[in-house]
């Protein structure tokens, strides 16, 4: 068993390095093809539109193949998919190839997520175990740019793409090795009847509790703050440089600061939430704070290529409190029977928005300066805490009443 759990979560890390990978390659290839900036930032759109989609397909997917066949076969596709790259020159077949790969990413990590909880029986056990394979997943995603970039640089993109489809296949031969999750059977028809109810579920909660729809507004706000920066960013660095190479150097130290953000301030930040629930107030007005820092500083400094590092690892800091905020926030106000309904639908919305959103950006670019749509961003964002606030007070309540009954 503890051989699975080892594999299972270098099947994670291989997982979320492949993914910053292909990200990572994607930006850079498009940059090559159009120097304006114009494809690589489409890319990032592309990207959250796919992800949004797959969340709304995701609960059939999951159900039905849990484990794996998803874990396996979707490493195979992806590995084919990318292989298409290395005789492909158009952007817009590029673009769509993407768009498939986003697709297939977007059931990978709860697959993966979900083989390993059914690993690890013990629930005493599963906290540390989670927060490990978090940590262990999120060095890959710092290590993954950087070597990206390096294998561009030196060997150029066909073998980067090779590098990347090799480590896909890698991936797919350690489901093998996985004796226990191949049993993993999710075609039961007790299981697939819920399935075909789950988005209608998932979305009358969001409509109909006022504070997930308040926690739903707040997520799409701070989304604006933190995807429209990033989904500029090839413009931005198209108006500094047209070498490619370091188009793709600059580009790939900010994905990897921002990771190191993430996994610096998670490591500080978790501990002391442990010993002090109640600081989560703290992580949610941080949110938008780092955000909005990490704004000012590029816009203070004029776009410069340091101000965009620091950038990088502002909102990397800053996504950690996001995403636990809202997940923290999140279980506390929903019904516990419809938590994955919930977290399905809420993704989803936000996603597509996001990826709406960050469409209107691209286009004003083309009218507007970079300052201007960098303060939109922030004028937009900013107020996002407030319609939190609901959602928050209920959590600090059942924090009090756990206190009170102890």
């Amino acid at each position: 068993m503890r051989n699975s759990v080892f594999l299972m979560i270098l099947i994670g890390c291989l997982t979320s390095f492949c993914a910053s990978g292909v990200l990572s390659i994607g930006l850079s290839l498009l940059q090559f093809q159009d120097t304006t900036g114009k494809a690589s930032a489409t890319l990032n759109v592309v990207n959250l539109i796919a992800i949004g989609i797959a969340g709304l397909c995701l609960g059939n997917v999951l159900v039905r193949y849990q484990g794996f066949i998803i874990g396996f076969y979707s490493q195979i596709i992806c590995a084919c998919l990318l292989s298409f790259l290395l005789f492909m020159n158009n952007p817009v077949l590029i673009l769509f190839v993407f768009f498939l790969l986003a697709l297939l990413m977007g059931a990978d990590n709860p697959n993966n997520n979900s083989a390993l909880n059914q690993l690890v029986p013990a629930p005493k056990q599963k906290a540390g175990i989670f927060a490990f394979y978090t940590s262990c997943c999120q060095f890959f995603v710092i290590i993954s740019p950087l070597l990206i970039y390096f294998i561009i640089a030196h060997l150029g993109h066909k073998i980067a793409i090779a590098f990347i489809v090799f480590i896909y296949l890698l991936n797919a031969s350690l489901w093998f090795r996985i004796k226990s999750i191949q049993q993993i059977n999710r075609t039961k028809e007790l299981l697939k009847k819920p399935s075909q109810k789950a988005y209608g579920v998932g979305f009358r909660c969001l409509w109909r509790i006022s504070a997930l729809r308040f926690l739903t507004i707040n997520r799409i706000l701070n989304n604006f703050l933190y995807t429209g920066p990033i989904v500029l960013l090839p413009l931005v660095l198209a108006s500094i440089t047209s070498d490619n190479t370091k188009f793709t150097a600059i580009q790939n130290t900010i994905f990897a600061l921002s990771a190191l953000g993430f996994v610096v301030n998670g490591l500080i930040s978790s501990y002391y939430l442990r010993k002090f629930p109640s600081l989560i107030r703290f992580f949610v007005w941080g949110t938008p704070a780092f955000a909005v820092i990490a704004i000012s500083f590029v816009l203070y400094l004029n776009f410069t290529q340091y101000s965009l590092y620091i950038m990088g690892f502002l909102l990397g800091i800053g996504q950690f409190y996001f995403r636990v905020s809202g997940i923290t926030i999140g279980q506390a106000i929903t019904p516990s029977e419809n938590l994955a309904d919930v977290i399905l639908a809420g993704d989803a919305s936000v996603r597509i928005i996001a990826a709406l959103f960050s469409i209107v950006l691209l286009y004003a670019g083309n009218f507007f300066s970079f300052s201007t749509l960098y303060v939109l961003c922030i004028f937009i964002g900013f107020c996002a805490p407030l319609f939190i606030l609901h959602g928050l007070s209920i959590y600090i309540q059942s924090l009090e009443i756990k206190e009170s009954a102890a």
